[in-house]
């Protein structure tokens, strides 16, 4: 009777704890859950601004984010570099665009019409805001688009159109394809498309390189003047930029392609 009465009282005590450990875990989905929720979302205009970073121009085939390797802030060119810090003043800071005077159309001695100009200060506290390393790069000269180039002037990045706006054979297309939301919001990865093309040969590649021996060839794709990559993105290279948020703020922080 007493063996009775014990074992009825452990399976009580059994079954109590029982109850307690699932009321634990469900307190803790639950709060898990409650938590999850509480994340805001980064909206799609952060997104895009993100994206729009990688919106440069290759005018004179300067090795850009597609080299089919891991490239980060500290092995980027400044070409690169240049483009997207003078795109996003253009395009969200700028305030820090100035009218050019007439003390500066006489120092300025490029083959150009000088447009603009922008504080190197300025300039170098854009690149520190948008990459995760600091930069002493001089900008001496760089290519924005096919018909306007910017160069060094002392304390002033001069911005000049050219007199001659520069002929590329060769075409490229890229665009964003996704992108991933990690560690808990503060790491986005943005995945595009790459393919270049030459308008002589007609053949495509999957990356940019200085040298053309170590062009990989994409062996679907011949340039055409109606080519629509949009239609065949699954036959063309990946790659996937990795930003992370600092300072409350996105800064890019590499590239890497898609094997």
């Amino acid at each position: 009777m007493k063996n009775e009465k014990e074992n009825k009282f452990l399976f009580f005590i059994a079954v109590v704890l029982l109850a307690v450990l699932v009321l634990m875990i469900m307190v803790k989905i639950f709060i898990f859950d409650k938590n999850k929720e509480k994340l805001p979302e980064v909206p799609d205009s952060v997104i895009n601004e993100l994206n729009s970073y990688l919106d440069i121009k290759n005018v004179n085939n300067d090795v850009t984010f597609y080299m089919d390797q891991y490239i980060d802030s500290k092995n980027l060119g400044y070409v690169a570099i240049g483009n997207v810090a003078y795109n996003y003043i253009k395009r969200y800071d700028n305030l820090k665009i100035e009218v050019v005077s007439e003390d500066d159309k006489k120092v300025f001695n490029k083959e150009g019409v000088l447009d603009t100009k922008i504080k190197l200060e300025d300039f170098k506290k854009v690149i520190a805001y948008l990459f995760n390393e600091t930069f002493d790069y001089d900008y001496t000269e760089f290519s924005i688009d096919e018909e306007t180039s910017a160069c060094l002037n002392g304390d002033y990045i001069f911005i000049y159109k050219l007199n001659e706006p520069k002929v590329s054979n060769n075409a490229y297309y890229h665009g964003m394809l996704s992108y991933t939301m990690m560690d808990n919001n503060n790491t986005i990865k943005i995945t595009e498309y790459y393919l270049g093309c030459d308008k002589k040969t007609k053949y495509c590649y999957n990356n940019q390189s200085y040298d053309k021996n170590m062009l990989k060839k994409n062996n679907y794709v011949l340039y055409d003047d109606m080519l629509d990559v949009s239609t065949i993105t699954e036959e063309l290279k990946k790659y996937v930029h990795t930003f992370k948020k600092v300072d409350e703020h996105y800064k890019w922080f590499s590239v890497e392609p898609v094997e």
